[in-house]
């Protein structure tokens, strides 16, 4: 067995003759699991979800187009998620007490730890649709465009990891356990919220973006720009999630009716998950 040491860190890779059974695709050399150069690469994928979590459902609640420095970012952010679905095919895990880089059994052990919800997170779905729509926009009808917004949120699945990688900044950062904790539960709302204000945009812009009669015509939000309709929608979010918005905020079709109700009764819930109350 050989060691590969980079700069002045030790045992960031490991260099071993292949077991019986290993794919002769891979290369012999695989990165540990808790080398430094592993940890920083799962931050730096932290980052990437929190950065899909957060943009794709803005761009498709406000038909972002996925062009100029858009396109550039979402380029980076994919290259990210498929260089470390690549890479966890070379990361070795402890089967009986020994440590094993065949490659067979470090795609099982993957597999059942995310390999499914990291691939979807690796597809561009969200650049290759985004440009789809428009070979098909003159034709296309309100059920493909929804259709084709979900499947475009099929990225976000990968977002279930961040929740893996943030238990490990914890114990990582074990003096500063409860600033993390904290600053976790704060961003899970803001998260959660934001998800609510893109669904509710979508629904206004998008769904009833023909209906005169709507709450986005009704507020004259057709008359503002996209950064006042964002935190005009917010507004509202957190006055009908709270409870502490009636009479400031009301519905006027009734899918917006609907959408009030799913909003009044998630609020709760919301704030219950975010503060441990729920486990």
């Amino acid at each position: 067995m050989y060691r590969a040491i980079l700069g002045n860190t030790k045992q960031e890779y490991i260099i071993q003759p292949k077991e019986q059974g290993s794919s002769c695709c891979c290369e012999d050399a695989y990165i540990e699991e808790h080398s430094q150069l592993k940890r920083t690469l799962r931050y730096i994928h932290f980052f990437n979800l929190i950065y899909t979590s957060f943009a794709l459902p803005f761009y498709i609640a406000f038909n972002i187009r996925i062009r100029g420095a858009v396109l550039c970012i979402e380029i980076v952010s994919s290259v990210i998620s498929i260089l470390i679905f690549v890479l966890n095919f070379r990361t070795p895990y402890i089967e009986n007490g020994e440590k094993t880089n065949n490659f067979m059994k470090i795609a099982r052990e993957y597999l059942s730890k995310g390999m499914i919800v990291d691939f979807f997170g690796m597809l561009p779905l969200n650049i290759v649709l985004d440009f789809g729509i428009d070979l098909i926009s003159p034709s296309i009808t309100m059920h493909a465009l929804c259709l084709i917004a979900i499947a475009r949120c099929t990225r976000m699945f990968s977002t279930m990891q961040a929740v893996n990688i943030f238990e490990e900044i914890k114990i990582n950062f074990k003096k500063n356990r409860f600033a993390i904790q904290s600053a976790g539960n704060i961003l899970f709302v803001l998260l959660v919220g934001h998800w609510i204000v893109c669904l509710w945009t979508f629904l206004i812009l998008i769904i009833e973006q023909h209906d005169p009669n709507s709450w986005y015509f009704y507020s004259n939000l057709h008359k503002d720009p996209l950064w006042s309709v964002y935190i005009h929608n917010w507004w509202a979010t957190i006055n009908i999630t709270s409870g502490a918005g009636g009479g400031q905020v009301f519905a006027v079709t009734e899918l917006e009716r609907l959408f009030f109700l799913f909003m009044l009764n998630s609020g709760d819930v919301i704030f219950a998950l975010a503060f441990g109350l729920i486990n």
